[in-house]
């Protein structure tokens, strides 16, 4: 009985301060905006964490965590594309592709390989280079062959 006394002056406090939460039936405040995660633990002992996947797409029923998410998958299938690039007119349905497509005009290349400096515009091209490069592979980085 304490407890609830406690939880009820504490949301009469938060009442007072200005910071009111909505509250749940429990009667206890509640944070208006969250992402509850959901610890998943399987037989072997290991666990994941997970958020809810609540906002779903009315076309195709995919589902994702946030309205974000969904407002930007949306996009495939109205075929908006709403990030143009200035030099070209490529368009986009993310800015960060949008961004990415412009190093192609830039000619900057920010990603190195470590061990033999070769840049590269993309991660994932730098990420391919490190899989298939077999000089790399064999390489220290003071470009020693490793046997």
């Amino acid at each position: 009985m304490a407890h609830l006394h406690n939880s009820k002056n504490l949301h009469k406090e938060k009442e007072k301060s200005g910071k009111h939460k909505e509250k749940e039936d429990n009667g206890l405040p509640q944070p208006k905006k969250s992402h509850k995660k959901v610890v998943v633990i399987e037989q072997n002992g290991s666990f994941q964490m997970t958020i809810p996947k609540n906002f779903i797409c009315e076309h195709c029923y995919g589902a994702f965590r946030s309205s974000y998410h969904l407002k930007r998958h949306i996009y495939i299938h109205t075929g908006e594309k709403p990030f143009q690039c200035d030099v070209c007119d490529m368009r986009f349905i993310q800015k960060y592709h949008l961004e990415r497509h412009k190093r192609v005009h830039s000619g900057e290349k920010p990603y190195h390989c470590e061990r033999c400096q070769q840049a590269f515009s993309r991660t994932d091209r730098l990420l391919r280079h490190k899989r298939m490069c077999q000089g790399c592979r064999s390489k220290a980085p003071d470009g020693q062959i490793l046997l």
